[in-house]
């Protein structure tokens, strides 16, 4: 679906619920409602659900990320999967992928099946080839399976595994560190394992403060890994 189509009804939702072309703004209106900080880079296009003229969801698709260890069980015909051509695997990833990094639902609304409806009618006429998703919380809501994604484990990124292991020797449990009130949240070790995952990422992980913020983030990605999601 492009800028050029006219909005379709989705399918399987009451009330009647339309898709279509949104724009960055539809985004801005119902991104403090997404669990994920930052705004989404490199946006390709925006499509919204609406009721009438009221927006509940909105759907962001972004260029890919470059690095991605998922894409090659995906994918057999992507050309990173050895690692030697850097420049020939950007290239193929910028023509033939397309992630879907914002899905955002009004509150008010959910459970009627929005998510995965609004997946299923991008995935009906995709920008490109390929999309994919890696998401955080897609073991407690399995939407890009709902709507016919194929799931691809991803590998633990090797900084976090490193926190892991550290924490693991220090004996502490990610349990402790998830209770607000354990002691383990101001020992300095811990702290100072957390400030060396965060600073290890690059930006990636720097726009998140030091200390107890970052520690949060870290619990997090402990977790609740993300997992990945293909079409095409």
């Amino acid at each position: 679906m492009h800028e050029r189509e006219q909005p379709r009804v989705l399918k399987g939702c009451r009330p009647r619920v339309s898709f279509e072309p949104g724009t960055i703004d539809d985004y801005d209106a119902l991104a403090h409602f997404h669990y994920r900080a930052g705004y989404p880079a490199a946006v390709a296009a925006v499509y919204r659900a609406a009721m009438g003229e009221r927006v509940v969801g909105v759907l962001v698709v972004t260029y890919p990320t470059l690095n991605g260890a998922w894409r090659r069980a995906a994918w057999r015909d992507f050309p990173g999967r050895d690692g030697s051509d850097k420049g020939a695997s950007a290239h193929w990833l910028n023509t033939h992928v397309r992630s879907l990094s914002r899905l955002v639902i009004d509150p008010r609304v959910r459970g009627l099946g929005l998510a995965s409806a609004m997946v299923r009618a991008y995935l009906e006429s995709p920008r490109t080839d390929k999309t994919e998703a890696v998401s955080s919380m897609a073991r407690a809501c399995p939407i890009f399976e709902a709507a016919g994604m194929r799931r691809v484990e991803c590998a633990e990124q090797r900084d976090t595994a490193r926190l892991r292991r550290a924490l693991g020797a220090m004996g502490v449990s990610l349990c402790s560190l998830a209770r607000p009130d354990g002691t383990a949240r101001q020992d300095a070790a811990v702290l100072r394992a957390v400030e060396r995952w965060r600073r290890a990422s690059g930006r990636r992980k720097r726009r998140f403060a030091s200390g107890e913020p970052a520690l949060l983030v870290a619990v997090g990605a402990l977790l609740a890994p993300p997992i990945a999601f293909v079409s095409g």
